[in-house]
């Protein structure tokens, strides 16, 4: 035991106690970073959601502003009368340009911030806007601006950029334009209760308030502030050349849009920045904002990291033995516990013979040693049981073909005999053919499981055969599935099904006897045979004696003067291929006769090992 565990731990708390004040001021630091750090998110938690409240207040007199188009307290309903049903004479201008200016600007005395506002009438395609209280209009407009904006129906917020006049010719109609960076309300307006779009209104609002609102939030030089949209487009940047880019392409932005919760703060550590994030969602019908503050940690720990600045050069050299150390003895301790959970995965693959590369002496290496040992027994009886197994099944198969072979041949050569005896012509060479296929097939050993289509192709000669017997009252008919005719099955499972009807089911008289073979694949994956026959039947004793025989266990092995044995051995053979999922079922057919069917679920149909 010179490698022992006790003897590792030993020499870690042994390190342990050597450095108890580095690991104390150390977990002091940590403890007062952390404490930092937590208050620093609370405090800026709070701000940003004052900013938020703000803002989102200041936005909603905008939004209610829209309700101006709708009744305006100097123009009553007359402009969304005009809207929706036109000036009332074709050339009546006048009165269209008055009802508009008033309502305009009425609208634009609600808030200094309101650079310009844009309604377009889409009934004659008409656009007014009121710029430096100046309005103009312009018909036919075609603004490419335009297009790019989200025409929400609760309207839409679009972020910052450089004005412009909506398709209105501002060099003619203005005699002073000068663009302003702006953010603009759009909103499209309709004839209520009705969804149809009579006309777009679009208010441009300085950043002056936003700006002011911001720059409480966070201190200048030390701190960054962004507004951006849900599309990562900034509104507002504590960089001035930020303000009204197109998209970051920031990951730390990403993340922000991606979490679905109102507020949140995380780590970020990149090649530019190291410090925290924190952030609150301005979520409304009209806006999805996000505030983002980013807070370095040069900024947030400079008084904490003044003071530890000397003791971390003092113990920083421990520190750095104690850490190779910690590795040292992680990986000596770790090494041999993955060689060993790497041979577990290989044993557990099947290979109970993979070698346990371990030989050290101490408690892992005597851990590999047993559980190698333990592989070892479990190998050999694994071996020895799947042999007996083998042995076992390979014995009951070979007898229960054999308890088939005298009956069939006995009645195979009866019926040609019969026939040689009544006809002397090329008939007989055609039944000995079939006979012929039906011994090649039968003796050939090799052979224990077959193609379904192989098994119906000896039925249908054994068919031939009785064919000939019964004449035209024999009527023999094959419902294969072109799915299932690939299907491997043991050899000989159909044929004593049909066999069964001639020894059982004939009627004694001169009634034509109709049998069907079904071959089919079920949707849940599971081969289904059926025999059915419209013979005499079976009374109610020899179907109780019957269901005995097929509830029989399957390692009991039918005697030669047992009825109905073929029966019982098909179902037998299945179980042995195919472990104990398969089953066989008996039942009155409704044309009189009987129904032999047997469910073979193909997902384990695997043979039994």
């Amino acid at each position: 035991m010179k490698s022992s565990f006790r003897k590792k731990l030993m020499i870690v708390l042994l390190a342990a106690t050597v450095l108890p004040i580095s690991i104390s001021m150390l977990i002091t630091y940590n403890r007062t970073t952390s404490t930092i750090t937590e208050q620093a998110v609370k405090d800026n938690s709070k701000l940003l959601f004052q900013g938020k409240t703000n803002l989102i207040n200041y936005f909603e007199l905008f939004n209610k502003l829209y309700n101006s188009v709708y009744y305006d307290a100097n123009a009553g309903d007359a402009l969304f009368r005009l809207l929706r049903d036109g000036v009332p004479s074709q050339n009546d201008n006048d009165y269209e340009r008055s009802v508009v200016g008033t309502t305009l600007r009425s609208m634009a005395m609600t808030s200094a911030d309101i650079f310009q506002i844009r309604l377009h009438l889409n009934e004659g395609n008409r656009s007014y806007l009121l710029a430096n209280e100046l309005l103009r209009y312009e018909t036919n407009v075609k603004s490419p601006e335009d297009e790019s904006v989200i025409w929400k129906p609760t309207g839409y917020i679009q972020y910052s950029h450089l004005s412009h006049a909506y398709g209105v010719d501002e060099r003619k109609k203005f005699t002073y334009y000068f663009p302003k960076t702006v953010v603009s309300f759009h909103r499209p307006i309709f004839d209520v209760p009705s969804e149809r779009e009579i006309g777009r209104l679009s208010i441009d609002i300085s950043l002056d308030y936003i700006r002011s609102i911001s720059e409480m939030l966070y201190t200048s030089g030390q701190e960054e502030l962004w507004i951006v949209n849900e599309k990562g487009e900034v509104v507002f940047s504590s960089y001035e050349e930020q303000i009204g880019a197109a998209g970051l392409q920031e990951d730390w932005v990403n993340r922000v849009l991606e979490d679905r919760a109102e507020h949140g703060q995380f780590r970020l550590q990149s090649q530019s920045f190291d410090g925290i994030v924190v952030y609150e969602k301005l979520t409304t019908n009209y806006m999805n904002w996000a505030i983002v503050k980013r807070i370095p940690y040069r900024h947030l720990y400079s008084e904490a990291r003044q003071i530890t600045r000397i003791n971390s050069l003092v113990l920083g050299f421990f520190l750095l033995i104690t850490v190779l150390m910690t590795m040292y003895i992680s990986y000596q301790i770790t090494k041999p516990i993955k060689r060993l959970l790497h041979s577990i995965h290989a044993m557990k693959s099947g290979n109970l013979e993979v070698d346990i590369p371990i030989r050290s002496k101490d408690e892992i290496g005597i851990l590999a040693q047993r559980f190698r040992q333990l592989m070892e027994q479990i190998n050999h009886l694994i071996l020895r049981e799947y042999r007996l197994e083998i042995a076992n099944k390979t014995n009951q198969l070979k007898a229960l073909q054999a308890q088939i072979h005298p009956h069939f041949l006995n009645n195979a050569l009866q019926s040609i005999g019969t026939l040689a005896l009544k006809h002397q012509d090329r008939k007989l060479y055609t039944l000995i053919s079939s006979l012929g296929k039906l011994m090649r097939y039968h003796m050939n050993t090799e052979e224990s499981v077959v193609p379904l289509i192989k098994e119906i192709e000896h039925v249908k000669a054994y068919a031939e055969l009785q064919k000939q017997r019964f004449g035209d009252n024999l009527d023999v008919h094959f419902l294969v599935e072109p799915d299932a005719e690939g299907i491997e099955i043991p050899k000989m499972i159909i044929q004593p099904l049909v066999e069964n009807v001639f020894k059982h089911g004939i009627k004694q008289s001169d009634v034509p006897i109709t049998i069907v073979v079904r071959c089919e694949k079920s949707p849940d994956e599971t081969l289904r045979i059926s025999v059915e026959d419209n013979g005499r039947g079976i009374d109610p004793e020899r179907r109780s004696l019957l269901k005995a025989q097929l509830n029989r266990p399957d390692n009991a092995v039918a005697t030669p003067q047992e009825e109905h044995i073929g029966l019982a051995n098909v179902l037998m053979r299945l179980r042995l291929f195919f472990n104990n999922h398969s089953s066989m079922t008996l039942k009155e057919n409704v044309d009189g006769g009987f129904i032999v069917s047997m469910a073979i679920p193909m997902s384990e149909g695997e043979k039994a090992t």
